[in-house]
């Protein structure tokens, strides 16, 4: 056999070894891979979300309405953190800003022709932003409006359109088409006042007139982003008087509308206002949101609660004291008020039981909760006020009443910091062991008047706390005897200007 033969012999039987064995070495190198892979952590699947943009008409006449949602769902398994939809409006549409709602919360609002939402969106669900835009009065017909919507969260960028037409004719059989009428502005809504020893107040809305229109309509909502409103006003006028019972429930948002000989023809909302009418609690519903604020934090067993119409404070130990409150501020347009409360000392009342009234108080850091507790104590709210505090002295016929500004509290056991505004007197009442009824005026100027039962006890003036401080309460503590327990039926605040 020559060199030849042998050298095709040789590649012959390789041949066939390659033949046999490759597709075996090819079967266990991917095994071994799809192993490496099964056994390799999976990265979480991230937010899928899609997105869909409408607009409620084809076509549309110059200077109407037209009404646009946004929707946006995750499809995914991981909830989208970061999702933010913008909508930049052409120049032919101006947006009606009090329209633009959010289904699912999140922080949305409007910058000129650009409307933002940002918030997240949890897997399996989705958002729908919504608002009304009105179509410039001078668009050329025919012309095609284009709005497109863009939204980020998932790692892409999705963007969807929404396109109308200006309409290029009308139907003979339609009526004269109407200019939509410029929205009128609520120019005030005064503050509220009473005629009937404060069970209920009223105030004025006021508003400008537009030219065109036959009527206005005020409505009013306790939200302000008026998910839930009232059409409280439908006439030609150009003002109405508001009245509301005094309640907990006391502040409104308004905006006026006006609307035109054809009915189906009306403005856009007009700017929104609020205000706050007489704050009265009579204690029989919890959802009103009196609670314990702060305590001595030496003895912590104090509790503040409703009872049967009543709001009940109790001290169990001695030398103790806390303080409650509904974090409910003083409306800032209020430049002075006035606090009224009754309060009765009970559950075998003893020697030197003592309640207090609250007012000027501070919340000043909201991003905490009140009440808010670091270390050994309290940090977020009422750290400074003023107080009156009223002292029983068992058998005497008198309370001894004194009035401080709290500028603090001392990080050992939240003992109070304070300058004294009036020393500790005594002040005679018919019944010290029964219900006596205070009051309290509080000025804009600093000068504080102080009542018990129509009486007039003292006037302190102080400015530290009577513009910033807003927020109210009460107080109850003890001193070497225990079991403090202070009950007050009701709590009202009401305008002075």
């Amino acid at each position: 056999m020559n060199n030849l033969q042998m050298h095709h012999k040789t590649t012959k039987y390789l041949t066939i070894i390659m033949a046999i064995f490759l597709p075996l070495l090819l079967s266990l190198f991917m095994a071994n891979a799809l192993a490496a892979q099964e056994d390799s952590p999976r990265a979480p699947e991230a937010a899928v979300l899609t997105a869909v943009k409408n607009v409620n008409l084809t076509q549309a006449a110059a200077g109407s309405t037209v009404k646009y949602t946004i929707v946006i769902t995750n499809a995914g398994t991981t909830t989208a953190t970061s999702a933010m939809i913008t909508d930049t409006l052409p120049t032919e549409l101006t947006i009606i800003s009090n329209t633009l709602s959010s289904s699912s919360g999140g922080s949305f609002g409007t910058s000129g022709q650009l409307i933002t939402w940002t918030g997240s969106i949890t897997n399996g669900t989705q958002v729908t932003l919504s608002f009304d835009a009105v179509l410039t009065d001078t668009v050329t017909n025919g012309t095609m409006i284009t709005n497109t919507a863009e939204i980020t969260g998932s790692g892409t960028l999705l963007t969807d359109t929404a396109v109308f037409t200006v309409l290029t004719e009308y139907k003979t059989y339609l009526p004269v088409v109407f200019k939509p009428l410029p929205s009128p502005t609520l120019t005030s809504i005064s503050i509220p006042v009473s005629a009937d020893d404060h069970a209920s107040s009223k105030a004025t809305a006021s508003w400008t007139a537009v030219d065109g229109a036959v009527k206005y309509e005020l409505v009013e909502s306790q939200t302000a982003d008026f998910a839930s409103s009232t059409v409280i006003y439908s006439g030609t006028n150009t003002s109405f008087e508001i009245s509301h019972a005094s309640t907990w429930k006391n502040t409104y948002y308004y905006y006026v509308r006006a609307i035109h000989t054809d009915a189906s023809v009306s403005s856009g909302g007009s700017n929104i206002l609020a205000q706050s009418f007489i704050y009265l609690d009579e204690f029989n519903d919890p959802a009103s949101g009196w609670a314990m604020r702060r305590e001595d934090t030496d003895d912590v067993d104090n509790s503040a609660y409703y009872l049967n119409g009543q709001f009940k404070m109790k001290i169990h130990g001695r030398w103790d004291s806390l303080i409650a409150g509904p974090l409910t501020p003083v409306p800032t347009t209020w430049n002075s008020y006035r606090i009224d409360t009754k309060v009765q000392l009970g559950d075998g009342i003893d020697n030197l039981h003592s309640y207090g009234i609250i007012w000027g108080a501070d919340w000043n850091d909201k991003s905490v909760p009140c009440p808010y507790k670091y270390g050994n104590a309290y940090r977020s709210c009422y750290n400074q006020y003023y107080r009156i505090n009223v002292i029983w002295s068992n058998p005497n016929d008198y309370l001894t009443v004194g009035v401080k500004r709290i500028d603090g509290h001392s990080y050992a056991s939240d003992k109070d910091i304070s300058t004294t505004l009036m020393r500790s007197r005594q002040v005679y009442v018919s019944n010290p062991s029964g219900w006596n009824t205070w009051r309290i005026d509080v000025n804009s100027n600093g000068s504080m008047a102080i009542y018990v039962n129509g009486q007039h006890v003292t006037t302190v003036t102080d400015t530290h706390y009577i513009g910033g401080g807003r927020y109210f309460g009460l107080f109850a503590s003890s001193d070497e005897y225990l079991g403090t327990a202070a009950y007050i039926p009701y709590y009202r605040v009401s305008p002075l200007n």
